[in-house]
């Protein structure tokens, strides 16, 4: 058996709330896939956000341990999770308008993501995008990548 994907052991605070999520831990081996279901306000996105480090943003603090691919997360420098945002770890939250722009159609914020990690061609970006796409069961015709968010659901 391989080493996890991603391992963590977390507990969650916000300013006057202690205990948002309280000794979570789980594992997440190479390959598998893992659904996280609950009502809303249960701390389904406060997890990805500890796991992407950006509670900060929120005024809330973290304690554990978080580890991708063998690194713990919670010791890298700021500089260092940027790199990996994106490019090894993201975040797609539920719906398009509150995690898009709405002024930019959906292609063009695709390729300036792509383009942050990696240097190519447009060409280059379209066919990674594309497979990309097609990897998470989305739609990569051009139709697709020309809409707004506001076009999606």
């Amino acid at each position: 058996m391989s080493d996890p994907l991603l391992s963590l052991r977390l507990s969650v605070d916000y300013p006057g709330k202690s205990g948002v999520l309280r000794d979570l831990s789980l594992e997440i081996s190479p390959g598998e896939v893992l659904g996280l279901v609950g009502q809303s306000g249960c701390g389904k996105s406060t997890l990805a956000l500890a796991i992407l480090r950006l509670l900060h943003l929120k005024g809330a603090a973290a304690e554990g341990a978080i580890h991708l691919n063998g690194r713990d997360l919670m010791t890298l420098k700021e500089r260092e999770m940027r790199a990996l945002r994106g490019r090894e770890i993201g975040l797609v939250l539920q719906s398009p308008m509150s995690a898009l722009n709405p002024a930019l159609r959906i292609g063009r914020q695709l390729e300036e993501a792509w383009n942050v990690h990696r240097q190519g061609s447009r060409q280059e970006c379209r066919k990674a995008l594309t497979e990309t796409l097609e990897n998470v069961s989305l739609p990569a015709e051009e139709d697709f990548l020309k809409r707004y968010p506001s076009q999606l659901s």
